[in-house]
Protein backbone atom coordinates (compact mmCIF):
# COMPACT_ATOMS: atom_id res chain seq x y z
CA UNK A 1 0.00 0.00 0.00
CA UNK A 2 0.86 3.55 -0.91
CA UNK A 3 -0.45 6.66 1.05
CA UNK A 4 -0.20 9.62 -1.18
CA UNK A 5 -0.40 12.65 1.15
CA UNK A 6 -0.67 16.16 -0.07
CA UNK A 7 -3.34 19.34 0.38
CA UNK A 8 -3.11 20.02 -3.56
CA UNK A 9 -5.96 17.83 -4.82
CA UNK A 10 -4.82 18.20 -8.19
CA UNK A 11 -1.30 16.56 -7.20
CA UNK A 12 -2.61 14.00 -4.91
CA UNK A 13 -4.91 12.79 -7.65
CA UNK A 14 -2.49 12.38 -10.22
CA UNK A 15 -0.08 10.50 -8.29
CA UNK A 16 -2.39 8.45 -6.86
CA UNK A 17 -3.88 7.64 -10.38
CA UNK A 18 -0.37 6.88 -12.03
CA UNK A 19 0.40 4.20 -9.15
CA UNK A 20 -3.12 3.05 -9.38
CA UNK A 21 -2.71 2.22 -13.30
CA UNK A 22 0.65 0.40 -12.44
CA UNK A 23 -1.19 -1.94 -10.15
CA UNK A 24 -0.20 -0.59 -6.77
CA UNK A 25 -3.17 -0.31 -3.77
CA UNK A 26 -3.15 3.31 -3.17
CA UNK A 27 -4.84 5.42 -0.29
CA UNK A 28 -4.44 9.06 0.05
CA UNK A 29 -4.67 12.00 2.69
CA UNK A 30 -4.97 15.77 2.29
CA UNK A 31 -3.14 16.58 5.37
CA UNK A 32 -0.33 15.41 7.90
CA UNK A 33 -2.99 15.00 10.53
CA UNK A 34 -4.74 12.39 8.34
CA UNK A 35 -1.80 10.84 7.50
CA UNK A 36 -0.72 9.86 10.30
CA UNK A 37 -3.41 8.26 11.28
CA UNK A 38 -4.08 6.08 8.02
CA UNK A 39 -0.48 5.14 8.61
CA UNK A 40 -1.39 3.66 12.07
CA UNK A 41 -4.62 2.21 10.46
CA UNK A 42 -3.28 1.00 6.95
CA UNK A 43 0.51 0.29 7.53
CA UNK A 44 1.48 2.11 4.40
CA UNK A 45 4.79 0.20 2.76
CA UNK A 46 5.89 3.54 1.11
CA UNK A 47 4.46 6.93 2.00
CA UNK A 48 4.49 10.07 -0.81
CA UNK A 49 4.50 13.52 0.64
CA UNK A 50 4.18 17.22 -0.14
CA UNK A 51 7.42 18.46 2.34
CA UNK A 52 5.69 21.95 3.28
CA UNK A 53 1.85 21.18 4.22
CA UNK A 54 0.78 22.51 7.74
CA UNK A 55 2.83 22.34 10.45
CA UNK A 56 4.91 19.53 9.72
CA UNK A 57 8.13 19.01 7.42
CA UNK A 58 9.78 15.84 5.74
CA UNK A 59 12.48 15.43 8.03
CA UNK A 60 9.04 15.59 10.95
CA UNK A 61 7.03 13.66 9.21
CA UNK A 62 10.39 11.23 8.79
CA UNK A 63 10.98 10.95 12.71
CA UNK A 64 7.15 10.44 13.71
CA UNK A 65 6.73 7.48 11.42
CA UNK A 66 9.91 6.10 12.23
CA UNK A 67 8.17 6.68 16.16
CA UNK A 68 5.37 5.22 15.78
CA UNK A 69 6.74 1.90 13.31
CA UNK A 70 10.51 1.54 14.61
CA UNK A 71 12.38 -0.23 12.30
CA UNK A 72 9.03 -1.05 10.04
CA UNK A 73 8.67 2.77 9.26
CA UNK A 74 7.99 3.25 5.25
CA UNK A 75 10.29 5.10 3.74
CA UNK A 76 9.10 8.07 2.09
CA UNK A 77 9.47 9.81 -1.19
CA UNK A 78 9.31 13.47 -0.93
CA UNK A 79 7.80 15.82 -4.06
CA UNK A 80 8.83 19.20 -4.25
CA UNK A 81 9.68 21.87 -6.90
CA UNK A 82 12.50 23.20 -4.37
CA UNK A 83 16.04 21.11 -5.10
CA UNK A 84 17.05 22.12 -2.08
CA UNK A 85 15.33 19.27 -0.20
CA UNK A 86 17.96 16.88 -1.81
CA UNK A 87 19.94 17.99 0.69
CA UNK A 88 17.42 18.61 3.35
CA UNK A 89 15.78 15.15 3.71
CA UNK A 90 17.75 12.78 4.90
CA UNK A 91 16.42 8.87 4.63
CA UNK A 92 14.06 10.28 2.44
CA UNK A 93 13.90 10.33 -1.68
CA UNK A 94 13.16 13.04 -3.32
CA UNK A 95 11.06 13.15 -6.80
CA UNK A 96 11.18 17.02 -8.42
CA UNK A 97 7.10 18.79 -9.09
CA UNK A 98 6.01 18.75 -11.67
CA UNK A 99 5.85 15.03 -11.37
CA UNK A 100 6.42 12.53 -14.17
CA UNK A 101 5.63 9.25 -14.56
CA UNK A 102 8.62 7.94 -14.97
CA UNK A 103 10.30 9.72 -12.24
CA UNK A 104 7.81 8.84 -10.00
CA UNK A 105 7.48 4.98 -10.70
CA UNK A 106 11.74 4.44 -10.69
CA UNK A 107 11.46 6.08 -7.53
CA UNK A 108 8.89 3.79 -6.26
CA UNK A 109 10.32 0.72 -7.56
CA UNK A 110 13.50 1.89 -5.77
CA UNK A 111 12.17 1.16 -2.56
CA UNK A 112 9.03 -1.26 -3.33
CA UNK A 113 8.76 -4.77 -4.95
CA UNK A 114 6.81 -4.21 -8.06
CA UNK A 115 3.23 -4.85 -8.07
CA UNK A 116 1.95 -8.66 -8.31
CA UNK A 117 0.00 -8.77 -11.76
CA UNK A 118 -3.35 -9.35 -11.61
CA UNK A 119 -4.72 -12.75 -12.20
CA UNK A 120 -7.14 -13.92 -14.55
CA UNK A 121 -10.11 -15.04 -13.30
Amino acid sequence: TVLVVDDDIVIRAQVTSILGAAGYQVVSAPDMNVALAMSVRCRPDLVISNPTMGQLRGNQLTALLLVAFREDAPPIIILSEDESWRQQAVGVCVVPKPVQKDRLLGAVAELLLPPAPARAR
